[in-house]
């Protein structure tokens, strides 16, 4: 691990942004922590039962983590640049065709994510015309 991640005491630290746990809404202003700041954000968004955040280094824009959850169900998401979005295969816990309502997504990430799953959609498709 390079000495730019951690801070003076050795610890690991990251830039994030996450749900404000007061307002319940999305707070976009990254803060650059120790893990344990974050962990203990995550740890107040669980309690609350849900809850979006966005992870990343602090010496690189990409990659980041995103989180969305709700409950018992969440969504994750690694966003490699700006244009290309990963989402992190189910374990088939939740049935496929179940629908459920995670914490609204920041319009530019949801307009990736709209993309990505048109681009699904299409290869899908065309892979059926095969």
């Amino acid at each position: 691990m390079g000495d730019d991640l951690c801070n003076e005491e050795g610890w690991m630290s990251v830039v994030w942004a996450a749900t404000s746990p007061e307002s319940g809404l999305f707070h976009p202003v990254e803060r650059r922590s120790e893990v344990k700041d974050l962990s203990d954000r995550f740890n107040d968004l669980r309690s609350r039962g849900q809850g979006y955040l966005e992870i990343r280094s602090p010496t690189r824009e990409f990659p980041v983590l995103i989180l969305a959850f709700r409950e018992d169900h969440s969504v994750v998401h690694l966003m490699s640049d700006t244009e290309r979005m990963s989402l992190l295969v189910g374990d088939d816990t939740v049935p496929s065709g179940a629908v459920v309502d995670l914490p609204t997504l920041p319009a530019n990430r949801r307009a990736l994510i709209d993309q990505q799953i048109r681009d699904v959609e299409i290869a899908l498709t065309k892979a059926g015309e095969t």
